[in-house]
């Protein structure tokens, strides 16, 4: 779900990610929570027009975490 928000661009709501990935909404919900309260993602407006977007903060990690898998592939081939 993660990697969704992330290659997405644009702030998504808890329909489109179960629609996207085919899973339920209660399996959506409790893994944004967990993802908001490791400040991965963050919450925008409330509501049925909440959305959720990668926090500013889980960019630069996102962006090591896929330099390193670089680095393992490389090191693999």
């Amino acid at each position: 779900m993660l990697r969704y928000i992330a290659k997405n661009g644009k702030p998504v709501s808890v329909n489109t990610i179960k629609d996207i990935l085919s899973t339920t909404e209660y399996k959506v919900r409790k893994a944004v929570q967990v993802l908001e309260e490791k400040k991965l993602i963050m919450k925008i407006g409330n509501g049925p027009s909440t959305k959720y977007r990668i926090g500013i903060e889980s960019v630069e990690f996102l962006t090591q975490l896929q330099m390193a898998m670089d680095n393992i592939k490389k090191q693999m081939a």
